[in-house]
């Protein structure tokens, strides 16, 4: 029985489907993900840069960097 709710947890978590992982500014005031970890947006993160998947910063609020593929 715990191992098929763990399984439903992840799956609806976004991690078993293969959810692609983005990096954010684990701040109070960050409101954007980056697709990659040296993305020029984080380069004035003073807190801890952090890899998470794309959905969970999606639910969280937040939105892609505006320099991502520049």
């Amino acid at each position: 029985m715990k191992t098929s709710v763990l399984l439903l947890g992840l799956l609806l978590s976004g991690y078993a489907q293969g959810d692609s992982v983005v990096y954010i500014c684990d701040s109070g005031h960050a409101k954007r993900y980056h697709l990659r970890d040296d993305c020029r947006g984080l380069h004035n993160c003073t807190h801890h840069i952090v890899k998470i998947s794309l959905g969970e910063a999606k639910r969280g609020g937040r939105t892609l960097c505006g320099l991502e593929g520049k």
